[in-house]
């Protein structure tokens, strides 16, 4: 059984998703609490809360990280940037009104195919019409689906 997840469940705090692109780049998506989260990934949400939070063990770390904010860089990006590690680009959202920005990129790219199912899974739930390693702002809404997602079984 899926167990949704609704916005009233995860406002105020910080709550990560992965998304693909259009070349099976995966990225982690932190919302910062206040960040759109596309439905289709809220319909999900119990899956990919466990999905992520298992990332650290589930994925080896096979690169660098490369530091991509172009904002303040004081904070702790600690997480981000362990994530890039493991091969996935990083995304966060700005608190002041958005939008999601990258704050890294991995030196070595994992892609959706090398993934287990389960986190295959939690990032085929969003797959967007960009390439994350050209994209330093995503732009997305509660309501986002690609046209190309249209017929694709999630």
């Amino acid at each position: 059984m899926i167990a949704a997840l609704d916005r009233d469940d995860v406002a105020g705090r910080e709550w990560d998703f992965l998304a693909t692109d259009r070349d099976g780049s995966v990225a982690l998506i932190t919302s910062a609490g206040y960040g759109p989260i596309p439905e289709a990934v809220l319909s999900h949400g119990k899956s990919v809360e466990e999905v992520v939070a298992g990332l650290p063990t589930q994925l080896p770390v096979i690169g660098e990280s490369l530091d991509r904010r172009n904002q303040d860089p004081s904070g702790d990006y600690s997480d981000w940037f362990e994530a890039s590690r493991r091969g996935l680009y990083t995304y966060d959202w700005h608190v002041h009104g958005g939008p999601y920005e990258q704050v890294s990129a991995p030196s070595v790219e994992l892609r959706a195919g090398d993934l287990t199912p389960e986190i295959g899974y939690a990032a085929s739930l969003l797959r967007l019409p960009v390439l994350f390693a050209e994209t330093a702002q995503l732009l997305l809404d509660e309501r986002t689906t690609e046209p190309f997602m249209k017929g694709m079984p999630a």
